[in-house]
């Protein structure tokens, strides 16, 4: 199968440090750009509604201030700055962050294992064995691009799952099953693991 992405030398290379004795790389890749998911429909108005709403605040804040209103009305203005931080990130801030994540992140099929790969701010990788046993899910897109994931959720975490807001998911000790987000083909990729699957 052709990765458009990079040649399977290159992949080997990358992985080259975390293969098995005698493993064997059968795919690799790399999340497809595409930054919006359907938790968009209410990520994007939620973050709108946040953003304006400390905007409000931190003016109405601001206003109090300017006209003699002292201790504890003073630090108003700075309750409302974490709440504009959030209502950017959440508006804007995410898709710069799973932009980064995306260019940053490579996926591998061997025919023992499924791995994730993130190169940035560390090297990081996270394997998971292919046998008989692995809860192995899917979800296609009309463009033949999807996501596959390995194991289950928990239905918070889900819900924020490849939306650039998973890492205050897992922060907040929320499981979040290893997956391959927006890969080429995906449909061609889940039945390459279900035959290891088989072997």
């Amino acid at each position: 199968m052709e990765n458009t992405t990079f040649d399977k030398q290159n992949a080997f290379q990358m992985f080259q440090l975390d293969l098995l004795t005698d493993e064997k790389i059968l795919w690799a890749g790399q999340p497809e750009p595409k930054l919006f998911t359907g938790a968009d429909f209410y990520l994007i108005p939620m973050g709108l509604f946040v953003f304006c709403f400390s905007i409000f605040w931190v003016s109405q804040a601001s206003h109090m201030m300017r006209h003699g209103f002292e201790f504890p009305f003073s630090l108003f203005p700075l309750f409302g700055i974490p709440i504009v931080l959030m209502g950017f990130y959440m508006l804007f801030g995410r898709f710069f962050f799973k932009s980064w994540k995306q260019r940053n992140t490579y996926y591998a099929v061997t025919d023992q294992r499924a791995l994730i790969l993130c190169i940035a701010p560390s090297r990081s990788l996270q394997a998971v064995i292919i046998n008989a046993n692995s809860n192995l899910n899917k979800s296609i897109n009309s463009d033949g691009t999807g996501t596959i994931s390995f194991g289950t959720s928990s239905p918070r975490a889900a819900a924020y799952a490849n939306t650039g807001m998973e890492v205050f998911i897992t922060a907040g000790g929320l499981a979040l099953a290893p997956a391959f987000y927006d890969i080429k083909d995906a449909n061609t990729v889940y039945q390459l693991i279900s035959n290891q699957q088989r072997k």
